[in-house]
């Protein structure tokens, strides 16, 4: 009996490294290595938009709280956080129109000088902040300037998490290092104990 062969394509496949839900769980986003973004109904499973949005594999996706639109963030080995934006009605991208939405970048965040491996979109009640981690070990917080431009990003903070870590590594051996100094020295005042002992027991009476 013949054996059913899998289609052949000529695209080469790429290793997606993200998945992302919007806020009502209606669509879906993915990112992949080959510098590409899709977004799909998370019901129907239809494409709704793909676009290339990076020079290199993207890493992360983060999509924005509603209340600001109808935007996602992606970071990218490129070293750049990109800031998208859905340019026709989010109502029409859900009622399985064939046509594919377009996509439009309003921002782009290239203060990182390695490549970006997360981001993510703070809680909405904290306003429009957006979190990005990079291969340099630093963690960089912007904010938008304007809750309803999302084309404005004002960098809010840099936190050096490498050397936090290390930090933190060497506090740990430190502690683990007089713990183990504080455990052979009770043991040796234990035997201490253990060999005065001897004399205690030999005054007992016995009868």
């Amino acid at each position: 009996m013949a054996m059913a062969m899998a289609p052949q394509t000529s695209e080469p496949s790429a290793l997606v490294h993200d998945v992302c839900y919007d806020h009502h769980g209606q669509r879906v986003a993915t990112c992949s290595s080959d510098q590409m973004i899709r977004v799909f109904n998370a019901r129907s499973g239809l494409k709704l938009a793909e676009w290339r949005a990076h020079s290199g594999s993207i890493h992360r996706l983060s999509w924005a709280h509603p209340e600001f639109g109808v935007a996602l963030a992606s970071c990218s080995f490129d070293r750049r956080v990109c800031v998208w934006e859905e340019t026709t009605d989010s109502e029409e991208a859900l009622l399985n129109s064939p046509r594919l939405t377009s996509w439009l970048k309003v921002a782009e965040i290239s203060d990182a000088v390695d490549s970006i491996v997360d981001v993510a979109f703070a809680p909405h009640r904290m306003g429009v902040i957006l979190a990005s981690c990079g291969a340099d070990g630093m963690v960089r917080v912007h904010e938008a300037a304007d809750i309803i431009d999302l084309a404005k990003w004002e960098l809010h903070s840099e936190i050096d998490v490498a050397s936090a870590a290390a930090d933190s590594a060497a506090e740990a051996r430190d502690a683990n290092a007089a713990a183990q100094h504080a455990m052979s020295g009770g043991e040796r005042g234990g035997e201490g104990q253990l060999g005065g002992r001897g004399p205690l027991m030999s005054t007992a009476r016995v009868g």
